[in-house]
């Protein structure tokens, strides 16, 4: 499988490339391309929080917990003083990594759910709701968040299964469609999983916002016509 630095690179590289082309046809803001190229790049990393000793979850709960400190402090700033925001945030960054992060070291496997197709989807659509409910956001935007939340994972997902085949000795390595599994029979507990993978997928889309603002952006004639105009030199 690819190490730690190939997925970050690959991954800033796809992010940055695909939110660049995005700003290009005129639809997305400037801020807009910042912040995803930064969740593209962040996402990443994510598939493999399920490794113990991974380079990954280590970056990834330091990132996840200093942004939840962010949340918290614009959320509350103005209904606790410094000293009891300070408290919290301190509070909050300690229980992210002393229990949460060992808790999830201990539950799960590496190679397991979290490297499948239907994981890469329900995270996207965990942004979307999050972004909906928590950030306020319309649904273009979370849609537009979800998108490339779920595009940064899938890069990785991608990585692994390249990684999986080797030219030079034209053979396939036994961890080849471990990475974008659409389903696990490794055992019971696998399947119930997998099944409850599928629960929870659907449900989120059920309860996510409308998309079609998204689709009616990026799936449209004239669209792609923009495409093309950035595409070709002038």
């Amino acid at each position: 499988m690819a190490n730690f630095k190939t997925h970050y690179q690959v991954a800033i590289i796809a992010s940055a490339t695909l939110s660049a082309t995005f700003l290009a046809m005129d639809t997305i803001s400037p801020t807009q391309a910042i912040q995803t190229f930064l969740l593209g790049s962040f996402s990443g990393l994510i598939p493999d929080v399920d490794s113990p000793h991974s380079t990954s979850i280590s970056v990834a709960f330091r990132l996840f917990s200093f942004f939840l400190a962010i949340l918290l402090v614009l959320a509350k700033a103005q209904t606790y003083s410094l000293i009891e925001m300070l408290a919290a945030v301190l509070l909050l960054y300690g229980f992210m990594q002393i229990i949460v992060i060992n808790l999830f070291r201990k539950l799960t496997k590496h190679r397991g759910l979290f490297h499948s197709a239907p994981a890469c989807l329900l995270y996207g659509l965990s942004i979307i709701l999050f972004s909906t409910h928590i950030l306020h956001v319309d649904s273009f935007t979370a849609w537009l968040f979800g998108f490339f939340g779920s595009f940064g994972y899938f890069v990785h997902l991608f990585l692994d299964e390249a990684y999986s085949v080797d030219l030079s000795n034209q053979r396939i390595k036994k961890s080849f469609g471990t990475a974008l599994k659409l389903f696990s029979f490794q055992n019971n507990i696998a399947i119930i999983g997998s099944l409850m993978l599928y629960l929870f997928l659907a449900i989120s889309f059920y309860v996510a916002p409308n998309p079609e603002p998204f689709l009616n952006t990026f799936f449209t004639h004239k669209t792609w016509e923009q495409f093309l105009t950035a595409l070709m030199p002038y």
